[in-house]
């Protein structure tokens, strides 16, 4: 390695952000201090080859990120030696005249608690604190020309900027016009610094005294770290230095001017970024919501799905914590699916649905609870004291207008989540909802031609058994709890005899015999009337028997074969509403599946009678 080289790694030992350099197979042969503590490997691991740059990416991207030459500045999920994910920016390009490779490994939290600050704030803090500085490059390095607005720097921080011999040549080397951002090796503060380079292509005599012989020029922006954020889009930088450059060609041939045409991209660049933050941010956000699910869209539901929507979450604002949780009705709650931010594992933690709790508020009122201040919510639990906001939003299903499950937010901050926030957070909810939808009716209709198959393809059908498949169809695939099917006696067609499916440990004495003729029963006058009834709050009601308490609705199905009644399907529940129309239309299949399974039976036995007759 070159002296001046070494030079350099000696004084990025110190950075804040990581600094690595990996020779052709991705074996690192220097790691700064930053990358040992961001990735929790001692220097030796590193150097010793035993974790290549190719480890510290998990298995999820199609290209592992390590294998490319030229990464600009790019958020990707990493590893640690405990296994623990990690949100990092990477930065990856060749050094110039070599096989080695220059990393940059960027803290995301820094940025994230920028972007807390509010967007006035940081444009504020950055008019004062951005400094931009024009070199020419000679053959032992880059020579300070002219600058504006570095008048706060200190020496320290102009002379690591006079220093970065390693990543000017890397801009020069890339022809990209634009590298960056690089850390500055600084110790008092952390800066970051975005290179443009470009070329004076003018006669010699047209050119000031001190700029002879120097072709390649480079223009730097320095600022501090927590505004990185403003700085995201590296296009418009470029345009933005691009065309200030090219209107001023012939003045950036002496000193004042050049300082001129530094001010003018200045003054341009803070144009640029108001209108790139306060134009379609909501509207970009919005388009992204719906390319990201249209994605996912023809996939199933499964933990990586769960993965990428939390990534999304990520993308629509800053939080602490985040949690996906789904109604799971055989307990009557909601049970955490995926989560992300918490100190413990809380995967499959169950809320009760009428427990205190705002999640629960939101699943039960099925409307957004946008907290404020957490601590002055009267059904906020106290679990993490630095979380001072929330946004619970309902998921709803499009199919029944029932919650099926609920996104959870929260931050450290008070007042974290504005309207637009809950807006694009509810447009999530509702992309989700039509996914898990289109799941869970193919999931049903899967389930129930299992059932038909078992009837058509079984030679001797046994009706305990169907009953069976039937109880675990609508246990599984419903979510019901309780059913039963009432079948009418042979010898009195006006008695309905009950048969449990599921739910029912004893058969209440006034349901083992049902009279077509009682008038208190639903199960009775969906019998008599020879149609389904789907009754969404059983008080309201003049004809339900009032057995269990707890029962809030009921349906019933009318089973009929050649225009005869056979029997009546029957399912409760302990919620209002409980039966969809899509619901109500897959108990009319199990109805019709009853009849054709005693169709098939009566066939059967006519084919096995007719065979035992020629025999004779």
């Amino acid at each position: 390695m070159k002296k001046e080289e070494r030079l350099e790694i000696d004084i990025f030992e110190n950075s804040e952000n990581g600094i690595g350099i990996a020779d052709k197979e991705n074996k690192f042969i220097y790691v700064n201090k930053a990358v040992c503590n961001l990735f929790s490997y001692t220097k030796e691991e590193f150097l010793e080859g035993k974790i290549k740059v190719s480890d510290l990416f998990p298995k999820i991207y199609l290209k592992n990120p390590a294998e490319k030459e030229f990464v600009p500045l790019t958020e990707y999920e990493m590893l640690t030696k405990n296994g623990e994910f990690i949100n990092i920016a990477v930065s990856i390009s060749k050094i110039a005249n070599s096989e080695l490779k220059l990393l940059i490994f960027q803290d995301m939290s820094i940025i994230n608690e920028a972007k807390r600050l509010g967007l006035l704030e940081i444009i504020n803090y950055a008019k004062k604190n951005i400094g931009i500085i024009h070199y020419a490059f000679e053959k032992t390095g880059p020579e300070l020309i002219a600058g504006v607005d570095t008048e706060n720097y200190s020496e320290e921080v102009i002379r690591a900027l006079q220093s970065m011999g390693l990543y000017y040549m890397t801009a020069i080397q890339n022809k990209k016009g634009l590298f960056g951002p690089l850390p500055l090796p600084v110790k008092e503060e952390d800066y970051l610094a975005i290179v443009y380079s470009y070329e004076i292509e003018a006669k010699e005599e047209e050119i000031d005294k001190r700029l002879k012989q120097r072709k390649p020029c480079l223009i730097t922006i320095v600022f501090p770290r927590v505004i990185e954020s403003l700085l995201s889009n590296r296009r418009y930088i470029r345009e933005t230095i691009s065309e200030v450059i090219t209107a001023n060609h012939h003045s950036t041939m002496d000193i004042q001017s050049i300082k001129n045409t530094l001010s003018k991209i200045k003054t341009n660049l803070f144009k640029n970024i108001e209108k790139q933050k306060e134009e379609n941010t909501f509207e970009r956000k919005v388009v992204q919501i719906n390319q990201f699910i249209t994605s996912f869209s023809d996939v199933k539901i499964n933990e990586q799905l769960y993965s990428r929507i939390l990534k999304m979450a990520k993308k629509i604002c800053d939080f602490k914590r985040i949690s996906i949780l789904l109604m799971d009705y055989q307990v009557n709650g909601l049970r955490v699916v995926e989560a992300s931010g918490y100190e413990e594992n809380i995967i499959d933690m169950i809320i009760d649905i009428d427990a205190k709790s705002i999640v629960a508020r939101a699943a039960r009122t099925r409307q957004t609870q946008n907290i404020q201040n957490v601590q002055k919510d009267k059904d906020y639990i106290m679990v993490d004291p630095s979380v001072l906001s929330e946004l619970a939003v309902p998921v709803i299903s499009p199919v029944n207008d029932k919650t099926v499950g609920v996104i959870n937010i929260e931050s450290e901050m008070e007042k974290a989540f504005n309207q637009e926030d809950v807006i694009l957070f509810e447009m999530l909810a509702e992309k989700i909802a039509l996914v898990l939808a289109i799941e869970e009716t193919e999931t049903k209709y899967l389930s129930l031609l299992n059932v038909l198959s078992f009837i058509v393809e079984t030679e001797e059908l046994n009706y305990k058994e169907l009953i069976g498949r039937i109880g675990e169809f609508l246990k599984k695939a419903l979510g019901i709890k309780c059913a039963a099917l009432f079948m009418t006696e042979k010898e009195n067609k006006k008695i309905l005899r009950m048969e449990a499916i599921t739910g029912y440990e004893k058969i209440p004495e006034k349901l083992k015999e049902v009279s077509l003729e009682d008038e208190k029963a639903v199960v009775a006058k969906c019998a008599r009337e020879k149609k389904a009834l789907n009754i969404g709050n059983v008080k309201e009601i003049d004809y339900y028997l009032g057995i269990n308490e707890k029962i809030k609705s009921e349906i019933a199905i009318p089973i009929i074969h050649k225009g005869e009644l056979l029997g009546v399907l029957n399912a409760k529940s302990e919620r209002e509403n409980a039966f969809s129309k899509t619901e109500e239309k897959l108990f009319l299949i199990i109805g019709e599946l009853i009849s054709f399974a005693k169709l098939i039976t009566d066939l059967r036995e006519k084919n096995k009678k007719n065979r035992n007759e020629e025999k004779v």
